[in-house]
């Protein structure tokens, strides 16, 4: 709980820089839309969390029916519930940790160009001239200090990394629960497919009779 009421602080504190900032990109159209895009995704990050906190019973219920012992059914020849469960659990276990690597390495990699092409494009360690450190920070937001040297944009630089990780590491996830529950539903009709097709042979074995038995 601790570490996503700080994930949510460091968010909320670059959403509002972010904000802060709509002015001046509004003067070029290329940087207005590139940080209303960055924008709106970091805000529709926050929502899609906030969603899931405020339905937070309704999911712990969907989650308990799926995991109700009535829909557990015994494996049969080659309808084996068990590995099929255990086959897309896997799958939604790679998909999420999928999803939260590479939402965290969007941030990672803007990091490491920005500070290649200060180190290339800057003589020594001040910005001078019409340069500044926001022209070299991939994404926008109000600095609330004086950033004179590439070192102080550097530690801008890693505070834009964490705050895009918070936010990386929300919307990732919301999409891998969302997509783990989906699964989990999806497989849950996949076995209820195949107990339904094997009923009869089932009943017939627990009732210890002829398989082949015509009682009509």
């Amino acid at each position: 709980m601790i570490w996503i009421l700080i994930e949510y602080t460091v968010g909320t504190i670059f959403l509002i820089l972010q904000f802060l900032i709509l002015s001046e990109t509004s003067k070029d159209i290329n940087k207005f839309f590139s940080h209303i895009g960055l924008l709106f995704s970091n805000a529709l990050g926050t929502v899609k969390i906030a969603f899931i906190i405020l339905r937070r019973n309704k999911f712990k219920k969907l989650m308990d029916i799926l995991h109700d012992e009535n829909y557990q059914y015994e494996s049969l020849d080659e309808f084996k519930p068990s590995l099929i469960f255990l086959k897309e659990k896997r799958f939604s276990k790679v998909i999420s940790i999928s999803v939260l690597c590479t939402f965290t390495l969007v941030g990672i990699s803007a990091h490491a160009s920005a500070v290649r092409i200060i180190r290339k494009e800057i003589n020594g360690t001040r910005f001078e001239g019409d340069y500044n450190c926001q022209d070299f920070v991939p994404y926008y937001f109000l600095i609330p200090f004086e950033v004179d040297t590439t070192t102080k944009c550097e530690y801008v630089l890693f505070f834009m990394d964490i705050s895009v990780c918070a936010f990386a590491w929300l919307v990732g996830c919301y999409d891998g629960f969302i997509a783990a529950l989906l699964n989990c539903v999806k497989t849950h009709l996949v076995i209820l497919k195949g107990a339904i097709r094997t009923i009869r042979k089932r009943v017939m074995r627990r009732l210890d009779l002829d398989e082949n038995l015509q009682i009509f």
